[in-house]
């Protein structure tokens, strides 16, 4: 049992690492280390990784499922609650055949924290890949293929299940807490006259007949406080 956690504990540390490197180069800061904070959450939270994580192994009948790819697969429960715990903590948890319905349900329950509803939905047909808990901190993975068989699969698959899952709340807390305004020092534009517009463009003085008044300044009311960062070319 040690010898196969420690394989896996290799094959996730090489995931962790090639998921990093994929997000750092997405998500890119200034040269003086500065940059947009969502993406500065984001690149904190990928330097956290990894979390402690438990594993086990299905074995299916692909020919009664064959929208699964491999006759094993693995499901994994990560603990995200625990990011930046080093070292990284792998728990195998055997291998149980997806015929054995009792035996699934008692290491999913126990084991992976599965609901007995959950559970339920995913015996029907193995349709289901992923749960989250956000109260909790944990999601797990139901990748329709053998992990180690596809490592470039599954590090994307990470990417865009898991890892999305928990940088989502880092996006929203910072979309909801940033005065960009005052972080950046954005005014409103100035609302301007109808000849000052059509003076800047004259193929405009056509309209003046229909702008007089305070038709055209509301229509620059409705978006002049709407502003670009300086980072946005």
């Amino acid at each position: 049992m040690k010898d196969i956690e420690a394989e896996w504990t290799d094959f996730f540390n090489r995931v962790f690492t090639e998921a990093k490197r994929m997000i750092l180069e997405q998500y890119q800061l200034e040269k003086d280390g500065s940059g947009p904070p969502e993406t500065q959450a984001i690149r904190e939270v990928a330097a956290n990784l990894p979390c402690p994580l438990r594993i086990a192994e299905i074995r299916i009948d692909t020919e009664r499922h064959k929208h699964i790819r491999d006759a094993v697969c693995q499901i994994i429960r990560y603990d995200f609650s625990k990011l930046g715990i080093t070292p990284q903590t792998v728990e195998y948890c055997g291998v149980v055949d997806a015929r054995d319905s009792k035996e699934l349900r008692k290491l999913l329950t126990r084991k992976f924290d599965l609901k007995e509803t959950w559970f339920d939905d995913f015996n029907k047909d193995f349709r289901t890949t992923s749960w989250y808990d956000d109260e909790v901190g944990f999601y797990i993975q139901f990748p329709l293929y053998s992990i180690k068989d596809n490592f470039t699969s599954f590090v994307s698959d990470f990417l865009a299940f898991p890892f999305e899952s928990l940088t989502e709340k880092t996006r929203r807390k910072v979309g909801e807490h940033v005065d960009w305004s005052s972080k950046f020092n954005l005014t409103p534009d100035p609302i301007l006259p109808m000849s000052e517009i059509t003076r800047m463009d004259g193929t405009l003085s056509a309209f003046l007949p229909f702008s007089e008044g305070a038709g055209i300044e509301k229509l620059q009311e409705g978006i002049c406080n709407i502003q670009l960062i300086p980072s946005v070319p």
